[in-house]
């Protein structure tokens, strides 16, 4: 398997992963064109997700942008991520 995606409803990317051994290969690209077209087709206008530091780069290259920074307290280590969204 190369990668999975998936949304929530219609409009949060709830999941997106592609295996090491597939990155920089256009997996994640043709995932996420996939759930933007899936969104359109069931009538979301934006695409929101909470992403990660390492994937942030990646979510701008495709139009994101940061709604806000979260800070979470998981197993006493604070945890940085990003609400993001895009208009559809």
């Amino acid at each position: 398997m190369a990668g999975f995606a998936s949304l929530k409803g219609t409009d949060y990317i709830d999941f997106m992963y592609t295996h090491k051994d597939h990155l920089r290969k256009g997996v994640a690209q043709l995932m996420m064109a996939q759930l933007q077209e899936k969104a359109i087709q069931m009538g979301a206008r934006c695409l929101t997700a909470d992403v990660s530091k390492t994937a942030r780069p990646f979510f701008e290259k495709l139009g994101f942008v940061i709604l806000h920074e979260n800070h979470n307290l998981i197993r006493g280590v604070w945890i940085t991520n990003y609400k993001m969204r895009k208009e559809l």
